[in-house]
């Protein structure tokens, strides 16, 4: 963004001045500034000078107007005169050529004016080049997907060496030259509790805060003792850039290698890398720890789907519940969903406890509409995209089923998923000629019964187990089941007639769903 004329006509000292000739030439670029003693036609002229003339360089008009055309070819801003008689010749050749002629007082000091010109113009350039930086940050914060390359787009956009510190004061990043230790004095004792930032022997050091906490610092090394308060701006904005991104990764200790690995574990969910480049990204971080001995995937859901505060606090959760029962936890945000990989290290280590602790945690009022799948373990690595692939098939299924459990594990819902392979058009013929006689009762009769048979299967054909969950009396269930298992000519009692009726009830619901 170039200043042009007509916004330098509107600032000091060009400001006291008037426009005589040449209005229509007003949006010519301003981009330097000089004091000349006279014209010729053989001068060399900038791009988008301003040429400022005294007094008493006013010359033969009919040769200043032959100047003034070699002004316009060569692309001159504008011509400043401090002079109060300007030739008419002068006035009609600046409008014909809509070349701007600005008249000022033959008493302006004009290398006064020159100077402040020139300190406006080298403003307006560096304001402008702030702009710039500003929309590409805006532009990169905004895209689907931020490249692998974050931290060095950041430190490009920004046009500053930068480093980037966890909390715990691992480096993640540095392309500044500095050493660590020489970075590390900028970095505060204590994890800031809000906003910080402070400017010291030419280092800007500013915490980026995820949800109201620390998660590290953004140093950038400035070419100048001091930074301008636009710029703290714009730095303020990348240190809200690496917020969104870092606070995506929220395992329970931030380093240089466990980054890596979670943005690799990002791109391989993604599909954006293969499977033999996932792995060998990994080993790099398993070369220093010890290999699982099983991985399990856990995606998380919330409603309302901008709930980014209680999947942060679901993160912090799962990271304590993995290390108090042997697993390493890594958890990342991903399209408004917690993605979490737990990786079993301990031979010890107890999944059925870390779900009976899920089930409480889901049970009490701090996660309310939040649905956790649980894939199947898997025993290589990469196998972690087909668990991921699980909890998500675990949780469409249980949108098309209307499944409320909020702890959801593939397992139980496997035999749905191999059954919604089969063509919908046989699934549709199987489901209405077996439930016709149901579906054709009156809508409160049949959504209770539904409502019955569906209790009945989920808790193993156990009269009593399905009159607790439905909490009537077990008598009540038997007269149900005995009603419908006449209406719809099957024997409960048989596995067989169970397996079709079972069959039938998932066909019709994933009939029924969008």
């Amino acid at each position: 963004m170039t200043l042009s004329i007509g916004d330098a006509l509107k600032l000091s000292p060009l400001a006291h001045g008037q426009l005589i000739a040449g209005a229509e030439g007003i949006a010519r670029n301003l981009c330097d500034v000089h004091v000349r003693n006279q014209l010729a036609q053989n001068h060399l002229i900038n791009y988008g000078e301003l040429v400022v003339l005294p007094s008493t360089s006013i010359q033969d008009p009919i040769e200043l107007a032959s100047c003034v055309q070699v002004l316009d070819e060569q692309h001159a801003a504008a011509l400043v005169i401090a002079d109060k008689g300007i030739p008419r010749q002068l006035i009609e050749q600046c409008d014909a050529l809509q070349l701007p002629l600005i008249q000022i007082s033959d008493e302006a000091p004009l290398h006064d004016l020159e100077q402040q010109l020139l300190h406006t113009i080298h403003s307006h350039k560096e304001k402008s080049a702030l702009i710039d930086k500003q929309r590409q940050l805006m532009r990169f914060a905004l895209q689907d997907e931020q490249p692998a390359a974050l931290f060095d787009n950041i430190a490009y956009i920004l046009n500053y060496p930068i480093a980037i510190i966890s909390c715990s004061k691992q480096l993640l990043f540095n392309n500044s030259g500095l050493k660590p230790q020489k970075l590390l004095e900028h970095v505060p004792d204590k994890a800031a509790a809000d906003m910080y930032i402070k400017t010291e022997n030419s280092i800007c050091c500013l915490s980026i805060m995820s949800h109201h906490e620390c998660i590290g610092y953004l140093l950038i090394v400035l070419k100048r003792e001091y930074c301008y308060a636009q710029e703290e701006l714009l730095f303020i904005q990348a240190a809200e850039v690496l917020a969104a991104h870092l606070g995506r990764f929220m395992n329970a200790e931030l380093s240089p290698d466990s980054y890596r690995w979670s943005l690799a574990l990002q791109l391989y969910l993604q599909h954006k890398i293969s499977d033999e480049a996932f792995v060998q990204a990994a080993a790099a971080y398993w070369g220093k720890h010890r290999a699982a001995q099983s991985y399990t995937c856990l995606i998380a859901s919330v409603k309302p789907r901008d709930n980014q505060q209680q999947l942060q606090r679901l993160g912090q959760q799962l990271n304590l519940l993995g290390s108090t029962y042997g697993f390493a936890c890594f958890n990342l945000i991903d399209e408004q969903q917690l993605i979490t990989i737990m990786l079993q290290q301990d031979e010890h280590a107890n999944p059925q406890a870390v779900e009976a602790e899920l089930e409480k945690l889901l049970a009490g009022d701090s996660h309310p509409r939040l649905q956790i799948a649980i894939s199947k373990p898997k025993t290589q690595l990469q196998q972690l995209l087909a668990a991921y692939e699980e909890c998500l098939h675990a949780l469409e299924m249980c949108e098309q089923l209307k499944i409320t459990k909020q702890l959801i594990r593939f397992a139980d819902l496997e035999f749905n998923y191999i059954l919604q392979q089969i063509p919908p058009a046989i699934r549709a013929q199987f489901s209405s000629s077996l439930l016709r006689p149901l579906l054709e009762k009156d809508e409160q009769y049949k959504a209770e019964i539904l409502k019955t048979l569906d209790a009945y299967l989920e808790h193993e054909a156990s009269v009593s187990e399905t009159a607790k969950a439905l909490f009537v009396h077990r008598n009540t269930v038997l007269y149900r089941i005995d009603k419908v298992s006449e209406l719809l000519g099957l024997d409960f009692k048989k596995m067989s007639h169970l397996m079709q009726l079972k069959l039938a009830l998932v066909f019709y619901k994933l009939a029924a769903s969008p």
